[in-house]
């Protein structure tokens, strides 16, 4: 949910109630890179502020983090802000969670997650990884997103890409996380959120087909 694209406070009310109709208990809740905030919400925390996920029954709240600087917003701006966002979520009786923003280098990614350990921020961690999808596509949104060094990690590797099927794919980044998670106790419990950039069944279908591959001995 993008908190900038809403117009009103009613708007988001009217779309809470419809999700709690359909069964729907959790949300990532995104202030959203918008040049202009067309309502009341400047912010995910503001959207959050009003009670209004709590009140709809609402049961898990997710928050955005950055593994790498990002391109408009100082990073103690952005730790300030997310420590409020989850302790204002555990306040509310809800159960707050986080998702990196895509990042294609493993070592940025750990050490990322091991300093919002430090912080406490460990009970719900999932990294964002881009599904497969085209060396074109990927390397747009990288851009898009203002993933800069990943942008230039990917184009460095772009001759050895463009001769996968897809262009991009996450198999190689999630190897190599893998590897250091096996040797890194505090790293063994995190989650993937899989961004679908070429579509959700391309990127279902490649998840089937990696974890195939991974249990046969």
């Amino acid at each position: 949910m993008v908190a900038r694209r809403y117009e009103s406070h009613d708007q988001l009310e009217t779309t809470l109630v419809r999700l709690q109709e359909a069964g729907v208990d959790r949300a990532l809740l995104l202030a959203g890179d918008v040049a202009r905030v067309v309502g009341p919400f400047p912010s995910s925390r503001a959207a959050l502020e009003t009670g209004l996920f709590a009140r709809y029954g609402f049961e898990r709240i997710g928050f955005a983090t950055y593994p790498q600087p990002h391109p408009h917003i100082p990073t103690d701006v952005l730790d300030g802000e997310l420590d409020q966002k989850v302790s204002l979520t555990a306040r509310q009786g809800m159960t707050p969670w986080v998702v990196s923003q895509f990042c294609f280098e493993p070592d940025d990614i750990t050490a990322h997650i091991s300093r919002l350990q430090m912080r406490g921020i460990i009970d719900d961690v999932r990294v964002g990884l881009a599904g497969p999808t085209t060396l074109k596509s990927v390397m747009r949104l990288a851009l898009l997103c203002g993933v800069s060094n990943s942008a230039q990690a990917l184009r460095a590797q772009g001759h050895r890409l463009s001769r996968l099927a897809v262009g991009y794919e996450p198999r190689e980044l999630i190897d190599r996380l893998l590897h250091q998670m096996e040797s890194t106790v505090e790293l063994r419990s995190l989650r993937a959120h899989f961004f679908g950039f070429g579509g959700l069944q391309q990127t279902a279908t490649w998840i089937r087909q990696y974890k195939r591959k991974e249990a046969t001995p």
